[in-house]
């Protein structure tokens, strides 16, 4: 049996082709998280961003695993902060979604698997910050959001060698995407911070006291078609849900 592997929803409008038409809400995911799941062994199902604690409820008796998706920027008033001018889209459904998702997750010890803003989330959730927008507030961080393709490597990240997400890589150094112009500043608590650039940001953090909660601030579902180790986060998630 194939695990069930829960995947958050953004929101967005449409585009219609007719402009006569009234754009409409839609709740969306890009497919590459779909398909990493899948060919991980995995069965998707897409979760809406409802932040309701029944909704939440019935969502967890429904799924094996989680994985907490990329998306827009979350409210910086859900961590103390006022707005700064790099701030950019704002997704308060989507926020609603983690705010309730991910505690009560953490509660059913649910294995996760956490997405460049969904380790942003953890992170706030578990109490830490975030660079709003890391040009403008860390000026001499190298770039972290590329314009090579997707799928593409264009920096270097170095895991700590005592991490588990060393173990799940088999490695202390991997290449990375990177498409984010949010980061880390305080670590939430119970977090240990993995993996860095050269420019001291976090990459990867887990939670110790967590049977499998990892989170990496790139992309690993557009790297898994070429890289090893994009396929190697997949599958620990999968062999976590399997072992419960």
């Amino acid at each position: 049996m194939r695990p069930v592997i829960g995947i958050c929803c953004d929101t967005r409008l449409s585009t219609p082709a007719d402009p006569r038409l009234v754009p409409l809400e839609q709740e969306f995911l890009n497919r590459d998280y779909v398909r990493s799941v899948v060919e991980a062994g995995g069965a998707p199902v897409l979760l809406p961003c409802r932040g309701d604690q029944d909704v939440i409820a019935a969502l967890l008796e429904c799924v094996d695993g989680l994985v907490i998706s990329g998306g827009d920027d979350m409210d910086p008033r859900h961590y103390r902060q006022e707005p700064v001018p790099g701030l950019e889209r704002i997704d308060p459904l989507r926020d609603q979604l983690d705010l309730a998702l991910i505690p009560a997750a953490l509660e059913r010890q649910v294995p996760m698997l956490c997405i460049c803003r969904g380790l942003q989330s953890l992170n706030v959730i578990l109490g830490g910050t975030l660079y709003q927008d890391i040009p403008s507030q860390v000026p001499e961080a190298v770039r972290h959001r590329q314009r090579a393709p997707w799928g593409y490597p264009t920096h270097l990240v170095t895991l700590a060698a005592d991490s588990r997400i060393a173990r799940v890589m088999g490695a202390t150094e991997v290449d990375a995407n990177s498409f984010h112009h949010q980061g880390i500043r305080d670590l939430g608590e119970g977090l240990k911070a993995t993996g860095h650039t050269a420019d001291g940001l976090v990459e990867s953090v887990e939670l110790p006291s967590h049977p499998f909660c990892l989170g990496v601030q790139w992309h690993p579902e557009h790297m898994t078609p070429q890289h090893y180790h994009a396929c190697a986060l997949f599958a620990a998630l999968i062999g976590a849900c399997a072992g419960r």
